[in-house]
């Protein structure tokens, strides 16, 4: 009399089983976007070996919840009961590490977001470096929309909106983005005591006193 076959015995014999995925690489040395990549082609692997194993379901018309038992209680003669219980039980592991590779697929998509974001705040940064300011702050009157903004005496202009040294007209630019934009935000970026670069948003608009920002510019 033979021994019966184990699953494990049986699931490796078995030349008609999905391949399965591989195992997770180490991501600790890929780039956001390599990882990222790498994730997603796991997760099409999985999606395609849960398919595979739903293939063998159907094709002995259990589904997950079937049942493997025949009228009398008996397992069913017609169908590879041994087969079944491995596929159902690669299914829910298969689901279960699915949920966990959509959240480090989410967690690698927006570390790809954030590094690119921060190339191209370095980039902006450089650029904005290498301009010259073409206006200097003279006065800022106390609860403007200038002071709101952060705004300071002395600070020297980089750029305001899309306006820096090669484009303000004598400053004729800058008065027109105020009056176009007026009670909507603008970007301005200024350089401050030591060289320092700020950034602040201004928004022009009506207020106590006159004008739309509560401050005086010069060319500088």
């Amino acid at each position: 009399m033979t021994n019966p076959i184990t699953i494990s015995q049986y699931e490796s014999e078995s030349k008609n089983f999905p391949k399965k995925v591989e195992e997770l690489e180490d991501t600790n040395n890929m780039t956001p976007i390599e990882k990222a990549q790498y994730l997603m082609k796991r997760k099409d692997a999985m999606e395609q070996e849960i398919i595979e194993w739903e293939e063998i379901l159907n094709s002995h018309k259990v589904g997950m919840t079937g049942s493997l038992l025949d009228s009398e209680g008996f397992p069913r003669a017609d169908i590879d009961i041994v087969q079944i219980r491995i596929a159902r039980n690669k299914i829910i592991c298969l689901k279960n590490d699915y949920k966990d590779i959509m959240k480090q697929i989410e967690q690698a998509l927006y570390d790809v977001h954030k590094v690119n974001k921060e190339k191209k705040e370095k980039v902006k940064e450089e650029q904005i470096k290498n301009q010259r300011p073409f206006a200097i702050v003279n006065s800022v009157a106390e609860n403007s929309p200038a002071s709101e903004a952060g705004l300071l005496e002395k600070d020297k202009i980089v750029t305001f909106g899309s306006i820096n040294e090669t484009n303000h007209e004598n400053l004729k630019a800058l008065a027109k983005t105020v009056m176009d934009n007026k009670n909507k935000p603008i970007n301005i970026t200024v350089l401050r005591k030591e060289n320092t670069l700020v950034n602040l948003v201004l928004t022009p608009k009506e207020w106590s006193g006159r004008g739309l920002l509560g401050c005086h510019i010069l060319p500088y």
